[in-house]
């Protein structure tokens, strides 16, 4: 469901004080909401120190990042790393929200007693809704030039081609071995490597219709090619 490996690189929210996977630990309401009316500020700040303190010493380059718990605090985000350039990948939430429930569900069972899958659906579907109404806000007034639009049917029917825009849009140069370790990664690591993740909507008391209306505004917004 999501590969781990303690010598390789994991998702940089483990860098924040506060975020929305402690959410997966545990049933706290309060949490949730102190965390979402809350200023996000400072922990911003202590993330960019994280970032300093890991570069001391090392070599001028810059730092790729990636959670989408980020979408929950773009504006932040933005703020305390003004020249950032943002990747936001896109796909259907009708494939999305029931693999992520999953992952929680899976996540839940390490740390519960009881775990409600229809509890993760209902939480998951508005928080998510929340990110996404939050993204749309912000970038209706950021700087169009720092986002990159990834979508997912795209960077899968050709993921190499995609990369070459990606570089291309904010500037990067893309050397001949950076594109034949993309094209030996691609080979390397089939959607199946690790098994299959089965998952369905209805365990999670969702379905189609109730999470496409959800996230409607998203889908307009973004032109999301619903599968």
């Amino acid at each position: 469901i999501h590969q781990a490996d303690a010598r390789e690189p994991e998702e940089c929210i483990f860098l924040l004080p506060h975020h929305l996977a402690y959410h997966g630990r545990g049933i706290i309401p309060d949490y949730i909401q102190w965390y979402l009316s809350r200023s996000a500020i400072s922990d911003y700040r202590y993330y960019k120190q994280q970032l300093q303190i890991l570069q001391w010493q090392q070599s001028v380059q810059h730092w790729v990042v990636k959670s989408p718990f980020h979408l929950f605090n773009l504006d932040v985000l933005l703020e305390v790393f003004p020249d950032a350039c943002i990747i936001q990948t896109h796909r259907d939430p009708t494939k999305v929200l029931p693999s992520w429930c999953s992952l929680s569900a899976t996540f839940a069972i390490m740390h519960r007693d009881h775990v409600d899958y229809e509890e993760i659906g209902r939480d998951w579907l508005q928080l998510w809704r929340t990110a996404m109404d939050r993204t749309i806000a912000v970038r209706e007034t950021a700087n169009a030039e720092q986002f990159f639009d990834l979508h997912y049917d795209q960077f899968v029917a050709d993921p190499v081609a995609m990369m070459r825009r990606i570089y291309q849009h904010f500037g990067y140069p893309l050397s001949e071995a950076a594109e034949a370790g993309i094209r030996r990664w691609v080979v390397e690591q089939p959607a199946d490597k690790y098994g299959v993740h089965r998952y369905d909507a209805a365990q999670f008391g969702l379905n189609d219709t109730v999470i496409r209306e959800t996230f409607k505004p998203y889908i307009e917004r973004f032109g999301i090619r619903l599968e």
